[in-house]
């Protein structure tokens, strides 16, 4: 049975309809959306990795090698992620709001930034190093969130990034030891040796270790950012009519 959507400005509508972004998700519609998001950005974090990696060395090379061209590679690194990244987000998102491409720049634009600054300034902190980073990706986002969410519920996406790469910084270390330790070479030696040889020139074992931490990287990353865009959607997904813009509010 459909929910019917009363708006506060237009017709009535009822959600779901034909066209995405009409209305706000509320049971089903939320979980599928949060499972679709989880889904869908770990899988392309994951391709994301390994594309910047056959690029530019990837994230591990830029961020725990010295080069005179660091900032350059951690900007170009960032660049690759982020539209990657951006693409695979913008995919499941224009299925629930009248979202345009410019989440794909914006999330291009904001790891680019964040990389060439965590690179800068690498001497900073893990707690620090996820404010850097989760600020920075979500900022250029939220220019383009504040057409289609409710902007007194905004503060919530920076929040969410900043507490997911929280959890990354904590976690990923941990992550790091089990994959050394347990998957090729151990220890700082198989680390260094994962980084010295990019994609796709390195042995299986690296390859294996790469893929189980890009996939925890950018799984925790989409669960945080997705149950975010979930309660930002139930609250309501503002959508442009004829007769006007219009916030859709359940009732």
């Amino acid at each position: 049975m459909e929910e019917t959507v009363q708006f506060e400005e237009g017709p009535a509508e009822t959600w779901p309809s034909d066209e995405p972004g009409n209305g706000s998700l509320t049971g089903e519609l939320k979980l599928q959306f949060l499972l679709w998001w989880i889904v869908v950005n770990t899988s392309g974090g994951v391709v994301a990795v390994f594309l910047a990696e056959a690029v530019t060395g990837g994230v591990f090379t830029v961020l725990y090698t010295n080069s005179t061209n660091s900032l350059v590679a951690g900007g170009a690194t960032g660049l690759i992620l982020g539209t990657c990244i951006g693409v695979f987000g913008w995919l499941v998102l224009r299925r629930y709001m009248p979202i345009s491409g410019t989440w794909v720049c914006a999330t291009g634009a904001g790891w680019g930034i964040g990389l060439t600054a965590a690179v800068y300034l690498h001497f900073v902190p893990d707690s620090w190093f996820a404010v850097l980073l989760g600020t920075c990706i979500s900022f250029p986002q939220c220019f383009v969130l504040w057409k289609h969410v409710p902007r007194s519920l905004l503060w919530l996406w920076p929040v969410a990034n900043i507490v997911a790469w929280t959890l990354v910084t904590t976690t990923l270390p941990a992550v790091f030891l089990f994959t050394s330790e347990n998957i090729g070479p151990s220890g700082y030696s198989g680390f260094v040796n994962s980084i010295e040889e990019p994609f796709p020139y390195y042995e299986f074992d690296v390859f294996v270790r790469h893929l189980i931490q890009s996939a925890w990287v950018f799984g925790v990353l989409a669960v945080i950012t997705g149950a975010a865009l979930a309660w930002l959607l139930e609250a309501g997904v503002q959508t442009e009519w004829d007769e006007g813009t219009a916030l859709a509010v359940a009732e």
